[in-house]
Order: structure tokens, then C-alpha cells, then sequence
């Protein structure tokens, strides 16, 4: 009996829950953003839904898909980043690039788990080349798991 009274009030507090929870879409915050998680391939950039948490503008977010590079491994290597360094503030930067397991504090910090980022650089074939509008990160160990 004291079972069955459980369960019918167990049963009872869960429906009230459901029903007091209203079906408008949440907004995003970025303090959302899974902790400890570094994207691995444009695909889960494109998942994870960065312009809605930044509220990025379009144009300079698919600008940033289009030119996002990440090596064999999975290892987030540069990207075109001049329009998103526009659309956000220095707190904003940081949360942003912790998605890519970069640190990032009034600049690109050189202590990315002992991982180089160069700022004006793009990404190249073992290396990288001077280019005003992206940043380009080499891997001291390739294998590494960010």
C-alpha cells in the first residue's frame, strides 16, 4: 500500500512537472556551452550552433564555416577569423575560443597545451603562411587530444 501511494505521488509531482514546463524554444547563453568540449570537425562547429550562443551576424558566420581547418586528426588548425574578432568582445573571445581548445585572454595565449598559435597566419601544408585575416595553430605533439 505505502508503495502504490508512493508511486501514484511520484507519478503525480513528475506530471506537474511536465505540464508547468512550457514548450518555447530557451534562449542560448554561452555559459550553456558543454564544458571541456573542443570541436573536432566543422561539423560539430556547425552542430553546436556558435552564431545563435554569440548571436554572430549570417554572412560573417558562414564566412568563418567556409574557411575553419582542422588537420586529419581532428586538430582545429586556423581559421579566417577577422569578421568574428568584429562581432565580439574580449569576454565573448574567450568563451568562443575554448571551443576550440584555445585560450584566448586579450590575445591568443601561447599556452595552449604547449601548442602555438600564430595570429596573421594561415594554415599550410607543415606550417603556416603569413595572412592578415586568419589565425593558424601548430601542434608541438600532432597526436595530441587538446
Amino acid at each position: 500500500m505505502k508503495k502504490t501511494f508512493f508511486y501514484t505521488l511520484l507519478l503525480l509531482f513528475t506530471s506537474l512537472v511536465v505540464i508547468s514546463c512550457d514548450s518555447q524554444d530557451i534562449p542560448l547563453e554561452e555559459e550553456a556551452l558543454v564544458e571541456n568540449l573542443v570541436l573536432k570537425s566543422r561539423e560539430q562547429v556547425e552542430a553546436l550552433g556558435l552564431e545563435s550562443i554569440f548571436n554572430l551576424d549570417q554572412k560573417v558566420y558562414t564566412e568563418f564555416l567556409e574557411n575553419i581547418v582542422f588537420d586529419e586528426l581532428g586538430n582545429f588548425r586556423g581559421a579566417k577569423i577577422d569578421g568574428i574578432s568584429k562581432e565580439l568582445n574580449e569576454n565573448q573571445k574567450e568563451k568562443f575560443w575554448k571551443n576550440f581548445g584555445l585560450t584566448y585572454k586579450n590575445g591568443f595565449s601561447q599556452e595552449n597545451n604547449k601548442d602555438l598559435v600564430y595570429e596573421f597566419y594561415k594554415p599550410r601544408w607543415r606550417g603556416c603562411k603569413w595572412n592578415v585575416d586568419w589565425i593558424c595553430v601548430v601542434y608541438t605533439d600532432p597526436g595530441n587530444d587538446l
